[in-house]
């Protein structure tokens, strides 16, 4: 088992293979939009991570995230949005970026689905 700086315990890891994930975090502060960072970040996952962190309301729960390599920072994140910031839209291997995931992005939550 790893502890990370969070102190998210990471039990088990298996390959990427080839995935890649297309995050939009939202429209970036007037300070930071000025230092050059976007909104969207497509990047490759390292890992898929079994891992035990805890909620907001301090309980452990166990979820499985990707691992991505940070484009801003080049640190190793684990792409959690249980807590609603960030929208994922996951790219298969060979997949190539277009528009339309763009657009799903915006679109994030179709009818019929409904959010957690």
């Amino acid at each position: 088992m790893f502890v990370n700086d969070f102190q998210e315990r990471i039990f088990q890891t298996l390959p990427g293979q080839g995935w890649h994930v297309l995050i939009d975090q939202g429209e970036p502060s007037p300070a930071d939009a000025g230092d050059g960072q976007p909104r969207f970040f497509h990047e490759p996952v390292i890992a898929f991570v079994t891992a035990r962190m805890t909620d907001e309301k301090r309980r452990d729960e166990v979820i499985i995230a990707p691992l991505v390599r940070g484009a801003g920072t080049g640190e190793l994140d684990i792409i959690d949005t249980r807590g609603g910031t960030d929208k994922v839209l996951y790219l298969a291997q060979g997949e190539q970026l277009t528009d339309a995931h763009f657009a799903q992005l915006e679109d994030f939550w179709r009818k019929g689905v409904t959010r957690g």
